[in-house]
């Protein structure tokens, strides 16, 4: 989303100001890729199926880069999913960064990210935010 806001019970003893940096931080690392070209990685599924595994990705073609957005729903038992990444360029070399560092890849090529990578979150209502960057 472009836009963020937060909504905060303010008790100036209590509040966690490291969370709300690191939050404005990965807001701001995301955000110039909202208006790039947009991928939905997944089948559509209802609002209401909490049963799948939901996922799409921006990617800039000028700096040949992008972002991931993975969600695995509440009820859904699968706790891997085989993510066929768009976009890139097959002849490219490429580093995918995870966020919470489980599914960082060193080197893939363009061509082996369209195949497919698999993604792990190990618990359903899991995220997570993957960078994709050019290597070379």
């Amino acid at each position: 989303i472009p836009y963020k806001f937060f909504t905060l019970l303010v008790d100036k003893d209590k509040l966690d100001y490291n969370i709300l940096k690191a939050a404005q931080k990965e807001w701001e690392t995301i955000n110039p890729y909202f208006y790039k070209d947009y991928y939905n990685l997944t089948p559509y599924t209802s609002v209401t199926d909490d049963k799948h595994w939901n996922a799409y990705m921006y990617f800039d073609k000028d700096d040949d880069s992008g972002v991931i957005q993975a969600f695995r729903q509440a009820h859904c038992n699968e706790d891997t999913y085989l993510l066929k990444v768009k976009g890139v360029s097959a002849r490219h070399r490429y580093k995918i960064v995870d966020q919470d560092g489980v599914n960082d890849i060193e080197s893939i090529s363009g061509f082996n990210l369209a195949k497919g990578i698999t993604l792990k979150l190990n618990y359903p209502r899991a995220s997570s935010v993957l960078f994709i960057k050019p290597i070379g």
